[in-house]
C-alpha cells in the first residue's frame, strides 16, 4: 500500500516536470479560479457573514462563512506563479488575495463600528497570542491546498474554501477588535492571520517545488 502511494507521487513528480503537463496543470488551475464577479460576491458575504457571527459568538455561522471564502485558490497561486514563472495566474493571484484581505477587513471594522455588541461577550475573547498550534495550522493548510491541486483524489474530499477556517476568522476579529478600539485582541488577531497567510503560501511553495513545479525550460 504504501509502495503504491509513493509510486503514484513519483508519477505525479514526472509528470509535472514536463513542460507540457506543467502547462496544462496551470491552464487547469486558471480555468478553476472563480470569476472576478463571483470571486468579489463570495468575498463580500463571507466577511458579512463572519462578522454578525463572530459578533453574536455563533459558531455555526462563522462555519458557514469560513467555506465559501475563497481566498485559499489565490493564496496557493502566489506560490504556483512565483515557482512557475508565471506572472499572469502570479498578478491575477496577488491582487484577488490583496482585495480579499482588505474586503474582509473593513467589513468586519464596519460591523463592529456600526453595531453595538459588547466584546467580552463574543467570540472575540478567543482571540490570544500567537501559539505554537496557530503556526501549525498554517503550515497544515498550506500543505492541503497545494495538495488538493495536486491530487484529484485529495481534491474531491477538500473544499479549498472550507481550508480557510485558518484565515477568516482571525482576520474578521482583527477588523471588530480595532472598530471597537480593542488593540490587543486587534493585534493578535492581524499577528495570526499573517503568520497563516505566509504559512499557507510558504507551503504551497515547498509543495510545488517537490512535485517538480519549476520555470518552464527553453526549448
Amino acid at each position: 500500500m504504501i509502495g503504491n502511494i509513493f509510486s503514484n507521487y513519483k508519477k505525479k513528480w514526472e509528470n509535472y516536470r514536463d513542460n507540457h503537463k506543467q502547462k496544462q496543470a496551470l491552464e487547469k488551475f486558471s480555468e478553476q479560479m472563480p470569476g472576478f464577479f463571483n470571486f468579489f460576491a463570495l468575498i463580500i458575504f463571507s466577511g458579512i457573514i463572519a462578522g454578525f457571527g463572530i459578533s453574536q459568538g455563533n459558531e455555526a455561522v462563522i462555519i458557514g462563512a469560513m467555506l465559501i471564502t475563497p481566498l485559499i485558490p489565490p493564496l496557493v497561486g502566489i506560490a504556483l506563479g512565483v515557482l512557475t514563472g508565471n506572472f499572469g495566474i502570479f498578478w491575477d493571484s496577488f491582487w484577488r488575495s490583496i482585495f480579499g484581505v482588505l474586503a474582509l477587513f473593513l467589513i468586519a471594522f464596519t460591523i463592529g463600528h456600526f453595531f453595538d455588541f459588547k466584546i467580552n461577550d463574543s467570540f472575540l475573547l478567543r482571540a490570544e497570542l500567537v501559539s505554537v498550534p496557530d503556526i501549525f495550522i498554517a503550515v497544515s493548510a498550506g500543505i492541503v491546498a497545494a495538495l488538493s491541486f495536486v491530487s484529484h483524489k485529495i481534491h474531491s474530499h477538500v473544499s479549498g474554501a472550507a481550508i480557510s477556517i485558518s484565515i477568516t476568522p482571525p482576520l474578521v476579529v482583527s477588523g471588530i477588535g480595532l472598530a471597537k478600539n480593542d488593540f490587543f485582541i486587534f493585534e493578535n488577531a492581524l499577528r495570526i492571520s499573517a503568520i497563516n497567510i505566509i504559512g499557507i503560501v510558504g507551503m504551497a511553495f515547498i509543495i510545488f517545488a517537490i512535485f517538480g513545479f519549476r520555470k518552464p525550460e527553453p526549448t
